[in-house]
């Protein structure tokens, strides 16, 4: 079984298919939070965007401390969220397969 049959299982068995995913069935598609969650850590882009760390605490205008150590986005958990709720959503109605008489692009490790 592939992993969309394994994703549109679950989301079968949570979901259905009277109504598209929502925030609220996260908690219980742990296969399908899995399979977003390792295909952002495979496809990381990190080394294209900017650092969210400082190297030694700042204190900016006496008032505002920066403390040394990594940031996350302020979007991130936004982001995170609205994936879920396409990826689930696209894989609930459609099947993704490669163009007839082609196999699929190859994983570079």
């Amino acid at each position: 079984m592939t992993v969309q049959h394994k994703m549109r299982q679950e989301i079968e068995d949570v979901v259905g298919s009277g109504r598209l995913p929502t925030l609220a069935d996260k908690p219980k598609m742990k296969y399908c939070e899995a399979v977003i969650h390792e295909t952002l850590r495979f496809g990381n882009i990190g080394p294209l965007s900017l650092p969210h760390l400082v190297s030694e605490e700042i204190v900016y205008n006496d008032l505002y401390i920066i403390p040394k150590g990594r940031r996350v986005c302020p979007g991130e958990s936004l982001a995170r969220m609205e994936l879920f709720l396409y990826i689930t959503s696209m894989v609930q109605r459609f099947e993704f397969l490669p163009v007839e008489g082609e196999n699929p692009p190859q994983l570079i490790q």
